[in-house]
Parts: structure tokens; C-alpha cells; sequence
């Protein structure tokens, strides 16, 4: 027997056996002990050892297969020299370090790729495609928790599969696998490095893609010197040295002068910043000295900024410091930016600021930002700062313009709708005159079919002043919109129901089936009068419009404890989901692609929202293609008003 630690069982000779029994003994560590108890004690005892297990390992296997379970302790009691399920379980109590070793057995650390093939089918058919979908319209991210992951080609082969299904668009993508397994060693392994290279420090925590996002405070690390600067680097080696009869006398110790090679890194490391920053096509970068103000590195962008800015060739840039290469309407703050960027410990921002050049240039201007850079996480000093000019010179004036030809737009609706009214007022009035003078002379002088053709005609002259009279209304309706100009002149507390019968009154003669449905003969809500009727009308007439002259129309008023609903509903062919989201915007029109005769700008259901908004109320609908449309506007009650 060998002398082992207290918990421990002898372990120098496990069997003694002649040679013959070799065989059995053999097939019985393979296959474990042949368990022949009666079933109600190896429950007893099997649930007493795994009592045992659970309360030692902190793992629960009685959820597991009771096959199984047996099979792995009959395999244990073998190497245990334990004949009984019972001598196993003392045998558990006096050595609890064979627990482990019977955890061991029970936990299957051997896997391989893609070993369910049905299970990785249908992920790939029925689970992963929909996940794919969605994250695609969210940020691209993928997240997976592969549990029992053994020792892990089930977490490859899902990133195989996943790599497969995105194709080209992979490398757009983060996708991050998480992997666990109760059993650690199947997931344990060493790490090599190449011998003579120190490791100073490991990275616990790699992050290759992150959210990209704008933060007023930004640390980076430095190499952690100490706020010493080093005169030379050298890299060392220790061997062991040995004497005459293989006994370690002492070391030798090997260094190599690498100041050089370090050198030369540091000047490649300059330029590749400087190429990161010379190819960044939105940004002018430069890092300053946070405490000096004494220019590190720039971007030739930022350079150009600076001596086309100042007026100056860049030889002369050379020992200048922040405030003598700001931009020229930025020189009188200079030094408070720069204070209030250490002082506050976050970034300065300035939206658009003017560079301010000679007469002979053209102004740009600049998104400027100046951003503090820490010397280590640890440390709370900032080393850097880190000036960044964005050019949006060509966005601003391109506002600027959007912002003239918008006016511009403007100024001529409105002329032109004053302009187009005064001819028009005249010919309508001089039509109904006319219509009048017409109507009373066939009734009193002549038969009437002496003025058929002639009254058609009229008919038509009238009715197409009244459409352009409505559309000049319209134009004139935005243009206040546009400038805020639309006012309810004449708010006051109004009898909806009555209005609404009113309004239905002047499709008396559309041959319409119009229905009004009310529970309340009074419903009172606070209003202009007048633009309401607008809105009713537009929202009435649209009904007839776009359904068949056989389908029915209702208009619903109803009161709730604050608001009045109105809603006008029709049986025509319905809006789709898409064109709902555009229903109420500017110069939309629902069927505007379909050879459907129906006049209109696409501006009526733009202005009424807008004087549904301007009351206090909202506007709505709900449609379905095929199934009509219901249109929905509420307003607050007098009670809720006042």
C-alpha cells in the first residue's frame, strides 16, 4: 500500500491478480460490475451516493438516465475493488476525492462536428433562418449559449453553419458563441508562448466589434513605463549553468540590446497613424501634448486646414502650438477651449464653426471637436488631446439652398394662389350670375329645352371654377402651414352632431347612400367651426370617391369622458399597410400610379391632420386592401377644453 494525502485511496498497486484472471478483470473495468441487488436497495443506495455527489460536486445527475448512472458506478466500484453498491457508497464517504473521479465518469466530455445531423438540419431550415432575419433588420448581432459543449466542436460546427448561411455578408457580421460544460477539463487547456518572451500581461477580455458610439470621456493605455522614458530596451534570457558533474552552479544571463528595433517600430507606428489618419475620409485628426499644447502628429488634412487657414507653408508649422493653428474665428477662445477640455474632463464639441480664410478663398466650415485621451486606465491625468475637424461646408450650403428654394417655393405658391384668385373670383361670380339670369328666364319666357345646351355648358363652366377655386384654397392652406400662418380664427363650443348633419345635407344630390350613426343629439366639442367643416369634407368626399356608387357611407360621432370621435367608414377597395404610412404626408396619393380618373393634389388629408393637430386632437385610420377604409379624428370635449 502506498502512503497517499488523508482522503485519499492507496493508488501505487490497484490489482493483484494471476495471470489467468487478467482477462475478467479487464472485461470488468470495461464494463463495470455486474450490479445484482434486489431493485428497491440499488434505488436506496444509488440515490444515497448521488446524494453524496451532489453535495460535495454541487451537480445534480439524478435527473440523468438510471442505466447509464449504474453502468459508470459499476465501472468505478472495478478500479475501487467495491463489490457493493453499499461498500462503494462508504467507500465514497472515506475517500472524497474519488467523487470527483466519479463525476468524471458520469460527465461525457467526447463530441464531434456536427454530431446530430438532424438537430443541425433543423436549425439551419426552421430556427436559424428567422433568427437571421430579424437581426439583420436590427444591428447584425448574434448571440449563442452552447451548454455542454464537451470539448467543443459543437460551438464550431454552429459557427460553421452560421458562416455558411451568411456567405459573403459574413464578415459584416458579430456573431459571438458562448460555450460551457459542467466538466471542466473537457474545456480546459494550456497556453504556449515561445520561450525567452515574457508575458506582461494577458487580455482577459478581447473585443474585435463593437456599437460604434460618440463618448465625452475616452481612455486609452500607454505602456506602463512609469512616466519614465527608457534610453535603451533589451530583452533578457536566463539559462541555467551547470558544473562538471550536471549540478546547476549557477545562471547565465543573455541580453539583447533591441533599442533599435524599437526604434524603428515606433517611427512604423507614427506612419501608420499617420496613414490612418491621412485616409479617413471624414475627418481632419491631429494629437496634441494635453500639457504643452505642442502639436505630436496631424493628418495632411488637417495640415492643409491649418495653412490654408493661416495663410502659411507647412515648414512653418514647426514649433507652433494649439492656439497659433486654430482655425481664425476660433483664435480669441483657443485657450478657454483648451481649458475647459482638461478642466471638464470630457470633449468639447462646436457643431459649425467658420474657418474665417482670406478674401480670396472660399469660407468653409467645420464640425470641431476636441477630445481628452487618458494616460492609462488606471491613471486619471490626460496625456493627449485629440482635435478632430469635420468639413461640412458642402452639407451646410446645401441646407442653405434647400432652405431658399423652399422659400422660394414658398413665396410663389402664395403669389400665385393670389394671382390665380382674382381672375377666378370674377369668373364665377359672373357664371352664377348668369346661371341665375338663365334659370329665371326659362322659367318665366322660354321653354326649357330652348336653354339645355346652353345651361350644360354653363354648368360646366361653374363647376370647374368651384375645383380650381378649391385647389387654389389648398395651396393657400399649405403656404400657412409652411409658415405657421394657419390660425383658428373662431374657436368656440359647437353642436357636432348639427354640423355633421349640415355637411351630409350637400351630398343630398350624389345619389350616396350616407348613413349618420349617433347615440346623442348633442354632442359638444371645441372647435372652428368652419375649418372642421374642411376637414369633413374632405374626409366625406374621399369616401365617395374611392368606393362604388353602390356602397354605403357612415359617419360615427361619439363622446368618451374627454374627447369626441368622428369616423367616416366606406366599403371601396381599402389602403395597404405600406401607403398607410405616408397617408397623411404632402402630395400622396394612395392610387396616384393606377388610371383611376380620380382628381387631387394628395393635399387634403395633409391639410386636415394638420387642423385636427392644430385643435388639440389626433387623426387615424384603419384599412385593410379590399375591405374599405375608416378614417378616425377626435377632438378634445368643451368639458376637457375649458
Amino acid at each position: 500500500l502506498s502512503l497517499n494525502a488523508v482522503g485519499s485511496p492507496p493508488t501505487v498497486i490497484d490489482f493483484k491478480v494471476e495471470i489467468e484472471q487478467i482477462g475478467p478483470l479487464l472485461y470488468d473495468l470495461l464494463n463495470g460490475v455486474n450490479l445484482r441487488q434486489p431493485e428497491e436497495k440499488t434505488e436506496d443506495v444509488l440515490r444515497s451516493i448521488l446524494e453524496q455527489v451532489s453535495h460535495q460536486a454541487s451537480i445534480d445527475f439524478r435527473p440523468y438516465k438510471s442505466s447509464t448512472i449504474l453502468r459508470r458506478i459499476g465501472r468505478r466500484m472495478t478500479v475501487t475493488h467495491n463489490r457493493s453498491m453499499r461498500d462503494y457508497l462508504e467507500y465514497l464517504k472515506t475517500y472524497p476525492v474519488e467523487v470527483g473521479e466519479l463525476v468524471k465518469a458520469f460527465l461525457i466530455n467526447v463530441t464531434q462536428f456536427f454530431r446530430d445531423p438532424e438537430a443541425f438540419s433543423y436549425l439551419k431550415k426552421d430556427i436559424l433562418p428567422d433568427l437571421i432575419t430579424k437581426a439583420r433588420e436590427r444591428d447584425h448581432t448574434l448571440r449563442f449559449w452552447t451548454a455542454g459543449c464537451a470539448t467543443g466542436e459543437e460551438p464550431y460546427s454552429l459557427a460553421l453553419l452560421i458562416a455558411e448561411m451568411l456567405g459573403e455578408e459574413f464578415s459584416a457580421w458579430n456573431i459571438k458563441i458562448f460555450a460551457t460544460d459542467l466538466d471542466e477539463a473537457a474545456i480546459t487547456f494550456e497556453l504556449f508562448w515561445e520561450e525567452g518572451i515574457p508575458i506582461v500581461r494577458t487580455a482577459h477580455e478581447v473585443y474585435e466589434h463593437g456599437i460604434t458610439r460618440t463618448t465625452s470621456r475616452i481612455r486609452t493605455s500607454l505602456p506602463n513605463t512609469n512616466e519614465e522614458i527608457k534610453e535603451n530596451y533589451f530583452v533578457y534570457t536566463l539559462v541555467p549553468s551547470h558544473d562538471a558533474n550536471g549540478r546547476i552552479s549557477g545562471v547565465i544571463i543573455y541580453a539583447v540590446d533591441e533599442t533599435e528595433q524599437r526604434m524603428k517600430e515606433i517611427v512604423e507606428e507614427r506612419e501608420k497613424l499617420r496613414l490612418i489618419f491621412d485616409h479617413s475620409d471624414m475627418a481632419a485628426f491631429a494629437l496634441y501634448d494635453a500639457q504643452t499644447a505642442e502639436l505630436i502628429i496631424a493628418s495632411s488634412r488637417y495640415l492643409d486646414m491649418v495653412t490654408s487657414t493661416h495663410d502659411m507653408d507647412r515648414s512653418e508649422l514647426n514649433g507652433k502650438k494649439w492656439h497659433d493653428m486654430t482655425i481664425n474665428s476660433l483664435t480669441g477662445e483657443a485657450d478657454r477651449l483648451w481649458q475647459t477640455a482638461l478642466e471638464a474632463r470630457e470633449s468639447v464639441h462646436l457643431p459649425e464653426v467658420h474657418s474665417g480664410t482670406s478674401a480670396d478663398k472660399q469660407e468653409s466650415v467645420w464640425d470641431y471637436s476636441l477630445i481628452p485621451i487618458y494616460a492609462s486606465e488606471k491613471e486619471d491625468n490626460i496625456r493627449f488631446i485629440v482635435v478632430s475637424a469635420i468639413d461640412i461646408t458642402k452639407q451646410v450650403q446645401a441646407r442653405q439652398e434647400l432652405i431658399q428654394l423652399n422659400r422660394i417655393k414658398d413665396d410663389f405658391l402664395s403669389l400665385a394662389s393670389h394671382e390665380l384668385r382674382t381672375p377666378l373670383t370674377s369668373i364665377m361670380g359672373h357664371s352664377e350670375l348668369l346661371q341665375r339670369n338663365l334659370k329665371r328666364k326659362e322659367s318665366v319666357e322660354t321653354p326649357r329645352s330652348d336653354f339645355t345646351q346652353e345651361m350644360h355648358l354653363l354648368d360646366m363652366i361653374v363647376h370647374q371654377s368651384r375645383r380650381l377655386n378649391h385647389l387654389i384654397e389648398e395651396m393657400m392652406d399649405i403656404t400657412r402651414i409652411r409658415s405657421e400662418q394657419l390660425e383658428l380664427k373662431h374657436m368656440e363650443n359647437v353642436n357636432l352632431v348639427k354640423l355633421v348633419r349640415r355637411v351630409l345635407e350637400q351630398y343630398s344630390d350624389s345619389n350616396r347612400e350616407i348613413t349618420l350613426v349617433t347615440q346623442e343629439e348633442e354632442i359638444i366639442g371645441n372647435c372652428d367651426e368652419g375649418r372642421l367643416e374642411q376637414v369633413l369634407n374632405n374626409l366625406i368626399s374621399n369616401a365617395i370617391k374611392y368606393s362604388e356608387a353602390d356602397k354605403p357611407i357612415e359617419v360615427r360621432v361619439e363622446r368618451t369622458k374627454h374627447e369626441v370621435t368622428i369616423a367616416v367608414r366606406d366599403e371601396g377597395r381599402g389602403i395597404s399597410e405600406e401607403q398607410q404610412r405616408h397617408i397623411f404626408e404632402r402630395f400622396y396619393r394612395v392610387h396616384a400610379n393606377a388610371n383611376t380618373g380620380i382628381e387631387g393634389l394628395g393635399l387634403g388629408l395633409y391639410i386636415a391632420h394638420e387642423i385636427v393637430i392644430r385643435h388639440g386632437g389626433r387623426m387615424w385610420l384603419e384599412s385593410r386592401t379590399g375591405q374599405g377604409s375608416t378614417f378616425y379624428f377626435s377632438l378634445p370635449s368643451a368639458t376637457a377644453a375649458s
